[in-house]
């Protein structure tokens, strides 16, 4: 099956995926700032453990989600302004 473009959903269907793009957002974002200050927490009382390594890899792949989650929020705002013009 054909995966849909941006041009071939409607702006009620964009408006809801935007929605549920900028929630994901500040949920990733939120578990970003609480691995932060985890890792800050460790590092200041000395108890930093090897296996600790594994949890920053974690840390970078929800940056990662990150990023890739606000590219689609980016091309969706861009698709929803380009609509408005029209």
């Amino acid at each position: 099956m054909k995966k849909k473009d941006m041009k071939d959903y409607s702006v009620d269907e964009l408006l809801k995926q935007k929605k549920s793009t900028t929630v994901s957002l500040f949920v990733l974002a939120g578990l970003i700032v609480a691995y932060l200050i985890y890792f800050i927490w460790k590092l200041s009382s000395g108890t930093w453990e090897i296996n600790n390594t594994l949890g920053m890899m974690v840390m970078g792949v929800l940056m990662i989600l990150n990023a890739n989650i606000a590219i689609q929020y980016a091309a969706i705002s861009k698709e929803l302004k380009s609509r408005e013009k029209v």
